[in-house]
């Protein structure tokens, strides 16, 4: 998580929970300095754009994936793609995912990800099957998002869902050793139940 000190953001957050509250609609997305709202309907092309443009790295922790083989013109389709891309032109792709020692269906979502992902070239890997990671993280180079959106057609298009995208140095390394952190203890279980 984030915590975000500024009035226009925080703003927007009110306006987002105020709409949440009474049924109505989503507030249009903001950006204040270096922090832009992004809606579900722009999650799909803004993760496209920081895949596309990334350089260096790309590091990805998502909870739930859901992904839509044939679908080209699908939003987490299209994400995908780019994300593959990326990894094919060279740069560091790596994503953990979680996997659950209860929710089966969650894990065969999963498990199709992470085969898609690694005949593209990404390196994958899972967390601590004992403690649920549910966060959706992407960091970008220096570029990190984050929010509530799980990488499926209803996070991306249907449900009411809050994200950021942070463009600061600084976040986006502190956003790495959480990474580190997250992926060495999903290899750290796997080795003790090998």
């Amino acid at each position: 998580d984030v915590l975000i000190k500024d009035r226009i953001i925080g703003k927007w957050f009110e306006e987002y929970f105020l709409a949440a509250w009474t049924g109505g609609k989503y507030p249009p997305p903001v950006f204040s300095r270096r922090v832009k709202i992004v809606s579900p309907e722009q999650l799909s092309e803004t993760l496209v754009d920081l895949f596309n443009s990334a350089r260096r790295r790309i590091m990805v922790i998502i909870y739930g994936i859901k992904i839509y083989p044939g679908e080209p013109d699908n939003p987490v389709t299209k994400a995908v793609s780019a994300l593959a891309a990326a990894a094919k032109r060279g740069v560091e792709t790596r994503v953990v995912f979680e996997i659950s020692d209860y929710n089966d269906a969650l894990n065969e979502m999963t498990k199709t990800a992470k085969d898609y992902f690694e005949r593209n070239g990404i390196k994958t890997s899972y967390e601590d099957v004992k403690t649920i990671t549910h966060a959706k993280l992407v960091i970008a180079d220096d570029r990190v998002v984050i929010g509530s959106s799980n990488w499926g057609y209803g996070g991306f298009k249907l449900y009411r869902e809050a994200n950021v995208l942070i463009n600061d140095p600084g976040i986006a390394e502190d956003f790495e050793k959480y990474f580190e952190r997250v992926r060495r203890s999903g290899a750290k279980t796997l080795e003790k139940n090998r």
